[in-house]
């Protein structure tokens, strides 16, 4: 079903009043009481607590609407696993919490990081070397006691020898380690020295997939963590074929979910796909809502409205107004000390209005509240009457 959410405020306009009834007149509808009027005297009307509002205009958005699934922003989730096969030695973190990119989530001990210090430490040997070698022969060469050829070769070799340490450095990087961690000397204490590393978060997020237990043996292909920003969040939903020229990017749309009846959350098409469903003729389209209390979770259902145009000047009354009976709709107006009961033609709705086709007039005084006690009592009225005939 189409429903479409008011623009503006209802305003009475007596033009637009006399348009609309014309066309009641040349459609032969009569707006009339259609049964017998329910008259109450003061003390059943203050009882009942009845309230009236005036038949308007006013302009109803014409939407889409969807099933949709909340989903999170895949720019803003990050896996986070060790690059080398290790042993998890501490865990620092618990699913849900609340993290800050740098934060330590574990600690993991690492033969392959071992070696991969030792290959640091003797790159630092080497390259410290080959610095006092080339010293050496720079003066040698300068007093005329070594060739040219020889200056150049110990030049190259300290080249070689700090490639190889930039080489190590970034191996152990890419482990995970910051950079003040590799040559930090408080480091350096303990039996396990060059073999224990962290794994930081790398984003902002809250921690929600953990695959960490102590003593966990783990490879490269391990995810420990999933860590997402859900600050903002995505919603999924598939458009029907037909509906795919009234959709496009930077859509305003509404967004509601079962658990926060009566909350909207709104946002903006962001992605349109580009290939058809062609089991369901649905296309997939995406869009990205603001979620600073994290109120959204992925995985969430929802429902989502694409406003796609706007009817204006058409007759609305709150939603409250209107009353299911034997699969038609009704509602009681007030004329006079009396109250009528009129059929109608309903059209759009939202949450709080609905639009009417056939049955009412700009400025009749409809009943908003009590109008169930007024169904009641009139139904009371038919069944007294009927227990009066005699057959």
């Amino acid at each position: 079903m189409i429903r479409r959410p008011p623009r503006s405020t209802p305003s009475n306009s007596s033009a637009a009043s006399d348009v609309y009834k014309r066309q009641g007149q040349k459609d032969g509808h009569n707006h009339q009481q259609e049964s017998a009027p329910i008259n109450l005297d003061e003390k059943t009307l203050s009882l009942i607590d009845l309230k009236y509002e005036k038949v308007g205009l006013g302009n109803i958005d014409i939407y889409i609407d969807a099933p949709g699934k909340i989903i999170a922003n895949e720019n803003k989730v990050a896996h986070v696993g060790p690059v080398i096969p290790a042993r998890i030695s501490n865990v620092y973190v618990n699913l849900g919490d609340r993290v800050k990119k740098g934060d330590v989530l574990v600690l993991l001990e690492s033969i392959e990081l071992g070696k991969r210090r030792a290959d640091y430490d003797r790159a630092i040997a080497k390259l410290e070397l080959a610095e006092i070698n080339y010293k050496r022969k720079k003066k040698l060469f300068d007093e005329n006691i070594v060739s040219e050829k020889s200056l150049l070769e110990s030049e190259l070799e300290k080249k070689n020898a700090e490639i190889d340490l930039n080489y190590s450095k970034k191996m152990l990087l890419l482990t995970g380690l910051f950079e003040s961690e590799i040559d930090d000397p408080s480091l350096k204490k303990g039996s396990i020295y060059g073999c224990t590393f962290h794994l930081h978060s790398p984003i902002d997020g809250v921690i929600i997939e953990r695959n960490a237990m102590k003593g966990q043996k783990v490879g490269q292909s391990d995810c420990l963590f999933e860590v997402a920003d859900l600050s903002k969040v995505w919603v999924e939903a598939d458009i029907y074929e037909k509906d795919l020229t009234r959709i496009k990017i930077e859509q305003k749309i509404k967004i509601k979910v079962s658990a926060y009846p009566g909350e909207i959350f709104y946002g903006d098409i962001f992605y349109i796909g580009h290939t058809l469903n062609e089991a369901t003729r649905t296309i997939k389209i995406r869009t990205e809502v603001d979620n600073k209390n994290l109120k959204l979770k992925p995985g969430m259902f929802a429902t989502i409205e694409i406003i796609t145009g706007v009817r204006e000047n058409v007759v609305v009354i709150p939603k409250s107004a209107v009353l299911e009976d034997e699969n038609i709709k009704i509602v009681f107006v007030k004329e006079g000390n009396d109250f009528h009961r009129h059929i109608v033609k309903v059209g759009a709705e939202t949450d709080d209005i609905v639009e009417i086709i056939e049955g009412l007039n700009p400025g009749d005084l409809v009943v908003t509240r009590g109008n169930y006690q007024l169904k009641s009592r009139e139904m009371m009225g038919k069944v007294d009457a009927h227990a009066g005939h005699t057959h």
